[in-house]
């Protein structure tokens, strides 16, 4: 016998182990029903592995011997005696109306269960998980036949058994499914659950979703974490998957596992595509993972000439976008830069907003017309901060009238954000531009184009748009670290171009670059507003180091042949100073402009050279 921390077994092992059941004196033995393992083979009779059970042979006997054939670890052995000659003993099993009482019955406990309406969850090998309106459990090797969906009704016989802490409805010699209607069913649909409902003992074997876990990885195990509950992630049921870096969802059957009275809470995926991976976006420009052609590139230019007319408009949905339009007086089209083709009376800019060639999308509207181009596959983010950005340039230059439709919709219809710009200033490149926070992920479309109040057109710009950008941040402290970054290159290339002494802005840049690192958004927020403070002081400070500069540049003195040396010299001398304030540097200009005087009055005089005689006195 082993007594261990599971409790106390008979232990056999194979080359040579054997063990005997006998019964008292003028008994034979009808029937042995085994728990635990057991491999070895009956001397005579008939055992069977699926029930564990041995049943006695023809002739009636009084003991039977098994020999191993591999490690035994028996708890029970239940033996049914009678008198030889005897007919074996009916029993009269117990009836238990779901899979509730079922399981709640002592482990190894025969019973028939009454199924009602249980769905079949799944099927794998030899498990068959079944799902009452009371619980589940998995029937194991009892040579029913269904498949997920179907319904079961009816009545079975069986025992209550655990394997290693996995509910199982275990076939026993009076298994048998003639008593079991199997009629087709809906497929199974997961129940959503939170990762501490799906650990209750009462949620083992059912089928769940779970979408509040965070997928961590612990050595070479996957966990579903949330707080203090995990869930180990099992793949019991050899599916053939690879589990992304974030999940945004993953259903499967919850699978008790315990081991040395520790009880693990596992999640075996019985299907791929139950595992949805989670939208990650990196942060910075994320355009190019969103949009297909955000500049209009794909879009064919018109090369005709378009004035305004009714509900007009080019629809481009097979580019990307497509159109909505009202209104008696509005009109929209795809324009080459720099082409002569007319859009109400204006021509596209020569170039974007960077300088570089393409297209662009002109818009006009009048008399309470709109235009608005839609994203024509809905985009989905996942939840952080965003800034979506589109270029225009109105080229009208009588009006800058233009309400803007730029906005971000959800696919339920809630605007999430738009752009309050009513104005485009004329024959300028300006920025359009909307910013939102999304705690969830969310699926909708971009909209941009615009329209007019009850005017005419005169009282209208004409917008081309261009360039539509998507910025993206997980968290705040990303996107104050980015824009904290975007301000030291700014700053950096400032230093660079000025004339004016650098310390106190390379001082400044260096807390900047130092507090890229910092983990609170509001410290590198209010880095970023101390180096722009410090390069509007340089500014400031620079100009005036510009104004010496100039002056410099501006005033030759080899140019004035005729002037004394001295006087020269003297201008040399103070054109080799370094101020080091703007004040310095405002004082060094005063005497760069007195002795520059002093040069070219030296060189009226002619002092340079020699035998010259001073006659200034003689004008009169």
């Amino acid at each position: 016998l082993y007594s261990g921390t599971d409790g106390v077994d008979l232990r056999v092992y194979k080359n040579g182990g054997s063990f005997t059941f006998t019964a008292p004196e003028g008994q034979v033995i009808e029937k042995i029903e085994f728990s635990g393992t057991v491999a070895a083979t009956a001397g005579t009779g008939t055992y069977d592995s699926a029930t564990k059970t041995w049943t006695q042979p023809d002739k009636q006997v009084n003991a039977v011997t098994f020999t191993a054939t591999n490690t035994n670890k028996i708890t029970k052995a239940v033996l049914t005696i009678a008198a030889p000659g005897e007919a074996p003993e009916v029993v009269e099993l117990s009836k238990v109306d779901n899979i509730a009482a079922f399981k709640a019955l002592d482990t190894d406990t025969e019973a028939e269960l009454t199924l009602t309406d249980a769905k079949v969850l799944y099927v794998n090998g030899k498990d068959m998980i079944v799902e009452d309106a009371t619980g589940a459990i998995d029937f194991y090797s009892i040579g029913l036949t269904a498949t997920a969906g179907q319904v079961l009704n009816g009545s079975i016989a069986g025992k209550n058994s655990l394997y290693n802490g996995l509910p199982q409805f275990a076939k026993s010699s009076n298994t048998a499914g003639t008593k079991v209607t199997v009629t087709d069913g809906d497929a199974p649909v997961a129940v959503e659950m939170t990762v501490a409902e799906a650990m209750a003992e009462t949620s083992y074997l059912k089928y769940v979703k779970l979408t509040d876990a965070t997928l961590v990885l612990d050595g070479e195990t996957y966990y579903l974490v949330n707080g203090d509950n995990k869930i180990q992630i099992y793949n019991k049921f050899k599916l053939d998957y690879t589990l992304p870096e974030a999940i945004k969802s993953i259903a499967g059957i919850i699978i008790p596992f315990t081991k040395s009275g520790t009880t693990i809470v596992e999640l075996a995926p019985i299907a791929v595509e139950d595992i949805v991976a989670k939208l990650t976006l990196p942060n910075g420009d994320v355009t190019s993972l969103l949009l297909s052609n955000p500049g209009f590139e794909a879009c064919e230019a018109n090369t005709t000439d378009l004035s305004t007319a009714k509900n007009a408009g080019v629809d481009y949905t097979a580019q990307g976008w497509t159109i909505t339009a009202s209104g008696d007086w509005c009109n929209a089209d795809v324009y080459e830069y720099g082409s002569a083709t007319i859009l109400n009376s204006v021509t596209a800019p020569a170039a974007d907003n960077a300088g570089n060639p393409g297209k662009a999308m002109g818009v006009t509207v009048a008399w309470s017309s709109n235009v608005k181009y839609t994203t024509a596959t809905p985009i989905t983010l996942p939840a952080g901060i965003y800034t979506i950005k589109i270029n225009g340039y109105n080229a009208f230059g009588s009006a800058t009238l233009f309400h803007s439709n730029l906005a971000f919709v959800a696919e339920s219809g809630t605007v999430i954000a738009s752009s309050s710009k009513s104005n485009f200033a004329s024959n300028v490149w300006e920025d359009d531009v909307i910013s939102f926070t999304l705690d969830t992920e969310t699926t909708g479309n971009i909209t941009f184009g615009g329209y007019a109040e009850n005017k005419g057109s005169d009282k209208h710009a004409r917008v081309f748009f261009d360039n539509i950008t998507i910025s993206h941040f997980a968290d705040l402290l990303s996107q104050a670290v980015a824009d904290l970054n975007e301000t030291i290159a700014k700053a950096q290339a400032v230093a660079a171009a000025g004339v004016a002494p650098t310390t106190d802005i390379d001082a400044a840049i260096a807390a900047a670059q130092a507090a890229t690192t910092e983990t609170e958004a509001e410290t590198v927020m209010a880095a970023k507003e101390a180096l722009l403070a410090a390069v509007a002081a340089y500014n400031d400070v620079n100009t005036h180091f510009v104004a010496v500069a100039n002056f410099k540049a501006y005033f030759v003195a080899d140019t004035y042949k005729y002037a004394s040396e001295e006087s020269k010299t003297n201008y040399t001398t103070l054109a080799a100073k370094t101020p080091a304030t703007a004040e310095e540097a405002d004082a060094n200009l005063a005497e760069l402009q007195l002795a520059a005087r002093a040069i070219a009055e030296s060189h009226a005089k002619a002092e340079g050279v020699a035998d010259a005689t001073d006659q200034t006195s003689l004008i009169t």
